[in-house]
């Protein structure tokens, strides 16, 4: 564990050069500035995750800690429904980009004027 204010530490007693998940979240947040719903509702699930799989290992030894943990999830659950929501509104709203392909002309389809005259007068060539 890292001293306060400190970096985190190696097993080895030097500094760890692996980020930390807070680490790592921070900087995930400052490249999108938490403007991508999905993002946010990754991580959240993410979090979750990781409190889920404390609580059986905590609840015998770590009552208290698994106590905590319980009652951290709840509103983390919350938190998840709210990033949902979110993100489903923001899919709807923003525009999709148009599949491959999508938009271009087949030349194929589109035949000139048979006899070889150009804009249907006859003669013209």
């Amino acid at each position: 564990m890292a001293p306060a204010g400190g970096p985190a530490m190696g097993s080895s007693g030097a500094p760890s050069t692996v980020p930390t998940a807070g680490q790592q979240f921070s900087s995930q947040m400052s490249e999108l500035q938490g403007a991508d719903p999905g993002m946010v509702l990754n991580q959240l699930k993410q979090i979750r995750t990781i409190f889920a799989r404390m609580l059986p290992f905590t609840i015998e030894r770590l009552p208290g800690v698994a106590t905590n943990v319980a009652a951290v999830l709840r509103p983390l659950d919350g938190a998840i429904k709210e990033a949902e929501k979110a993100s489903q509104t923001m899919a709807t709203l923003s525009p999709q980009p148009p599949a491959p392909g999508a938009g271009q002309i087949n030349h194929s389809a589109v035949s000139a004027p048979s006899g070889g005259a150009m804009n249907g007068v006859p003669g013209q060539a």
